[in-house]
């Protein structure tokens, strides 16, 4: 099992977009220590633990599809660029490695980058602007997350459906904002979802009510766009940049 590079990791997303139903969700270090409840969850954690959530990131990390890409945090290729603090793959990779051959019920060849878009954002932002420019801006759209909608529209162009969800422990009211993605997610073409770990229970859950659109994780990437410079490491080092490529 191995974790594609930026590169084929791209290529296959666009390659899969070429569809109506295209799906790329993430499960970054977060995602994968919140479900095997490790001490490493209590630094700098955005998202209380829950049975019910632990049960819901299983379930979406072991749905398997050729167009539900599925991308994870572990021993991703070293990219140009990247060093500690900035996208280097995590010292604990090999753990992270170790509870997805614990939580998968199948093991597949390869999965995919879980951190595509953060680093087109910070190395190649003229990559990123075009891939969101042929595949999303002209789109019809939602967009699932807690930046501003002014931000997110510059850099996603109109939004047609905003839905705001809580910046910390958004999964602790998802019932709260999920009617609002059930009300018009088959309304649009692209479903943007920018929630932490709530991301990839949205991911799934429009999986499950079988849903035809493109729907993709960003991850943090949106927060130097919208200003947010502290969310993680990585945006404290270039978060200025990001906004700057992206202004």
């Amino acid at each position: 099992m191995r974790i594609l590079g930026v590169d084929d990791s791209l290529g296959s997303l666009e390659l899969a977009m070429k569809s109506k139903k295209a799906y790329y969700i993430r499960f970054g270090d977060g995602e994968l220590l919140l479900l095997a409840q490790t001490i490493k969850m209590t630094k700098g954690n955005r998202q209380e633990n829950s049975k019910e959530l632990r049960s819901e990131i299983n379930e979406a990390m072991n749905i398997s599809d050729p167009f539900y890409l599925r991308a994870f945090s572990g021993a991703y290729p070293l990219e140009p660029g990247m060093c500690e603090g900035l996208f280097a793959p995590f010292g604990y990779r090999d753990d992270l490695d170790k509870i997805m051959f614990e939580y998968l019920r199948r093991q597949e060849p390869f999965f995919y980058n879980p951190v595509l878009f953060h680093y087109l954002g910070v190395f190649q932002p003229e990559r990123l602007k075009r891939f969101i420019k042929e595949n999303i801006r002209e789109t019809k759209k939602m967009f699932v997350g807690c930046c501003s909608q002014k931000g997110m529209e510059r850099l996603f162009g109109k939004i047609d459906y905003y839905v705001k969800t809580p910046s910390k422990n958004s999964y602790n009211y998802i019932n709260d904002w999920w009617p609002d993605v059930r009300a018009h997610m088959y309304d649009v073409d692209t479903i943007i979802l920018a929630s932490g770990q709530s991301s990839a229970i949205v991911g799934k859950r429009l999986w499950k009510f079988e849903v035809e659109a493109h729907c993709i994780d960003f991850g943090s990437i949106v927060d130097p766009v919208d200003g947010v410079f502290d969310s993680r490491t990585c945006w404290k080092i270039k978060g200025k940049e990001v906004w700057e490529a992206f202004k």
